[in-house]
């Protein structure tokens, strides 16, 4: 934890990002699993607009693998085009990260 402290602002800040950005991605993963679950078991179902909106805000590879892994949501439009968007902001926000680390 000491060597933590000892690095810079920026990489500190691009840590606590990815740290973000995974957690965000495995919360992600798993709505979609527990979705396909409950869609198999006749349970009640996680609402669309929040699997949506946990794709778009930087849960598109936790998005993309609950799809393929489950096989969930894969013939829908709008969550292949919501997967791709949050894959598109997901790689625009580590890039940033990435740049305010180098620059």
């Amino acid at each position: 934890m000491d060597l933590f402290l000892h690095l810079g602002p920026g990489v500190q800040m691009f840590f606590a990002f990815m740290v973000l950005f995974v957690l965000v991605n495995v919360v992600t993963f798993l709505l979609y699993v527990v979705d396909k679950w409950k869609a198999v078991n006749g349970k009640w179902r996680i609402k669309e607009a929040t699997l949506l909106w946990a794709t778009l805000v930087l849960g598109g590879v936790g998005a993309s693998l609950g799809m393929v892994i489950a096989r969930h949501k894969t013939n829908k439009l709008k969550f292949k085009a919501a997967m791709v968007a949050g894959l598109l902001v997901a790689a625009a926000a580590v890039t940033l990260m990435a740049y305010i680390l180098l620059f």
